[in-house]
């Protein structure tokens, strides 16, 4: 189970867990790569 899957069944999550960190972190680095580049206009 990811981090994301137990975080919505209510688990309650350590920042400092060692998944948490890697699988969160890593969401929020790809959303800010997607926000950040450029849109393409249609």
């Amino acid at each position: 189970m990811n981090i994301f899957e137990r975080l919505h069944s209510g688990e309650a999550i350590d920042i400092r867990d060692e998944d948490y960190q890697r699988e969160a972190h890593g969401e929020m680095d790809r959303c800010r790569t997607v926000l950040s580049s450029p849109r393409r206009s249609k």
